[in-house]
């Protein structure tokens, strides 16, 4: 089976370091059946400081144009490398074969795991569009706590210490909010470069690994659909 994962910018804009560690964290999460894939939008940059919506908008085009090129090669699924799922209206509404969400998979995970959840944000200007994620799917109510995790994608990689100190503050946080489990809402931080195991041995809750569930809910609709 045949999986294609877009990253959300144009290979150009990306370290080499960042694409590999990128694709050897989703390459440990899929099974000997699956046949993993890459590719790009032709422009777009979302790796970059203080990333807003207002940078995935002009790109969206482009995950759908990848999407449509990966259908054409006779790509079994494919997936955008982002957990606000950008562009899967379109995506899904163009194509035949299944669009999986990073995003939605691990809230239909999480929802089946405790009433109420926390989620760890990337930062502060997307916070919004988190709340308007939540609204879509209409589970606003089920999120017990939210805090954005603020650090920036380019220097990601000198703050790992930092960010794990502060992704478990938000475990915590959210954990005394009530939440029973939490969702890192931020891909490109966590898993890749923080393991959701060491949130969870610190804050004391389970914590989702957004791109193993994905990936894993892809190669089952894969099969089914075979």
């Amino acid at each position: 089976m045949r999986l294609r994962v877009i990253f959300p910018s144009a290979r150009s804009v990306y370290p080499d370091r960042e694409v590999n560690m990128r694709m050897d964290v989703l390459k440990k999460y899929c099974g000997p059946k699956t046949d993993l894939e890459f590719g790009f939008p032709a422009s777009g940059c979302t790796f970059k400081r203080d990333l807003t919506w207002r940078d995935f908008e002009p790109i969206i085009p482009e995950f759908v144009a990848a999407a449509q090129k990966a259908e054409k090669e006779g790509v079994d699924a494919v997936m955008v490398h982002c957990v606000y799922d950008p562009g899967y209206a379109d995506i899904r509404r163009l194509l035949k074969i299944p669009v999986v969400g990073f995003g939605e998979s691990v809230f239909n995970a999480a929802l089946q795991i405790a009433p109420t959840f926390g989620m760890i944000a990337p930062n502060t200007s997307l916070m919004k569009e988190a709340n308007d994620i939540l609204d879509q799917f209409n589970i606003r109510h089920r999120c017990a706590h939210m805090e954005p995790l603020n650090f920036q994608l380019p220097e990601a990689h000198a703050s790992n210490e930092a960010m794990l100190a502060r992704a478990a503050e938000i475990a915590i946080n959210a954990k005394n909010k009530g939440a029973g489990v939490v969702i890192p809402f931020g891909m490109a931080l966590i898993p890749v470069h923080l393991k959701t195991e060491d949130i969870k041995r610190l804050a004391g809750i389970p914590v989702l690994n957004p791109a193993e569930i994905g990936l894993r809910e892809a190669e089952i609709i894969m099969e089914a659909v075979a």
